[in-house]
């Protein structure tokens, strides 16, 4: 995953809507929707919930022991 989608998916974690996202880091709800959608895809899962449980804010490479 890149930085900017370990940025977004660090606030689906915490809850945050696509648009408030957007709000935050200056992107477009449209932006922030790709990114979640490109984070999904790489690693195979579709519900959001799910995507953020896998991958919380102290996600920052392979020290968990997941390659991506």
């Amino acid at each position: 995953l890149t930085d900017r989608e370990l940025e977004v998916l660090d606030h689906v974690y915490h809850g945050r809507s696509s648009k408030k996202i957007a709000d935050e880091l200056n992107l477009s709800s449209r932006t922030v929707e790709l990114h979640r959608q490109n984070c999904s895809k790489k690693i195979g899962i579709i519900t959001p919930h799910i995507l953020s449980m896998l991958f919380p804010a102290k996600y920052r490479g392979p020290t968990c022991g997941l390659e991506l």
